[in-house]
């Protein structure tokens, strides 16, 4: 073998093995992603005293599904998703009032990953939806004030993704990977209104013999938080 067929046959396993490991790293061989999320939310506005006496950082926890839809030169990828997300507060008036709000939210969001190595991905994302308000007062003898409100939100944050290697490749399971983002942000929701209503008999009879009540304005909350989001997937 002389020196030029040597040569000739090095920068072809080179070759070989720049593309497979370039194939190892490819984003596009797993562009489906699901998470399950959970974390605390700080919700800072006055509005919500009352529902936060109880646990001052609520938690929260959500479902997502997303895909990759563009790959930006060979670093970055734009992946689109949507999400399901709930967050529980709960809180005291006067020490003589239970309270509790839940939040419940559907979003779509766009995140952009910069693709550093396979296994370590920075990302910004953007996410937007509505989000449902239910609210109730509940008083030492049991009789409560239901609410209910919609409003709008919409969020940013940064974030790392952690992706695993090809652990399951030998048993046909080619593209699956498990992955752990760790992300910090800020939701920005509409201040929403709610009326309150004592609730219906369950007696139809009750119920009909009832005089007619009118809402009560409770006022308006602002649930806007900042929030640290823990999200456990896969990619496939």
């Amino acid at each position: 073998m002389n020196a030029r067929t040597f040569a000739a046959g090095l920068a072809l396993a080179l070759s070989l093995a720049g593309t497979s490991a370039l194939a190892q790293s490819n984003p596009a061989r797993s562009p489906w992603n699901v998470a399950i999320e959970v974390g605390p939310v700080w919700q800072h506005d006055a509005s919500m005293q009352a529902f936060l006496s109880g646990n001052g950082v609520p938690p929260s926890s959500g479902l997502s599904v997303g895909r990759d839809v563009l790959h930006l030169g060979s670093h970055f990828t734009l992946g689109a998703e949507v999400g399901f997300r709930t967050v529980a507060n709960k809180g005291y008036v006067r020490q003589a009032f239970t309270t509790s709000l839940n939040a419940w939210q559907l979003q779509a969001g766009l995140s952009l990953r910069w693709e550093l190595t396979r296994w370590f991905t920075p990302y910004a994302r953007l996410t937007a939806g509505a989000m449902a308000l239910d609210a109730s007062v509940r008083d030492p003898n049991d009789h409560t004030l239901d609410a209910s409100a919609w409003t709008a939100h919409g969020g940013a944050g940064l974030g790392v993704l952690l992706t695993s290697g090809a652990w399951f490749e030998g048993v046909g399971a080619t593209t699956l990977r498990f992955t752990l983002a760790v992300e910090g942000g800020y939701q920005r929701a509409l201040p929403a209104t709610l009326d309150a209503s004592p609730p219906a008999p369950t007696d139809e009879r009750l119920a009909a013999d009832q005089i007619a009540l009118q809402s009560t304005t409770m006022g308006a909350v602002n649930p806007s938080a900042a929030y640290l989001r823990v999200a456990f997937g896969a990619r496939f």
